[in-house]
């Protein structure tokens, strides 16, 4: 089953302390970062994270194995790529996980591409 979507609603991010938006407030710039869209949450997210905050305590939480399991069976579907749960690290952020990417492929004194912000 596919549920549909509108990703042409236009959302408003003023007041909403966002970086890119912002960064570039008043300025003839479309800032279009990769990991900061502008799109509503499907509402199925919004639920769960509204069911999630009800409990009154924030604590570090553990990825669930059926988290792990969902994509490996994702891989396996979409892109028909046998992988085995146990090689997925979850990790915090995309800049922690290219920083460990280049500890753990390269050595001292490798050149490493950063791309910049304008």
């Amino acid at each position: 089953m596919t549920t549909a979507y509108n990703f042409d609603q236009l959302v408003d991010r003023s007041d909403t302390d966002s970086v890119k938006w912002q960064k570039y407030q008043g300025r003839d710039v479309l800032p279009m970062w990769v990991a900061d869209s502008d799109f509503a949450v499907a509402p199925e997210i919004q639920q769960a994270l509204l069911r999630r905050a009800e409990h009154p305590v924030y604590g570090y939480t553990a990825v669930s194995n059926r988290l792990i399991e969902l994509i490996v069976e994702r891989m396996g579907d979409r892109y028909g790529w046998d992988i085995d749960g146990r090689w997925i690290l979850p990790l915090p952020n995309v800049i922690t996980s290219f920083y460990l990417a280049c500890r753990a492929c390269g050595k001292a004194g490798d050149a490493v591409y950063v791309p910049s912000a304008i």
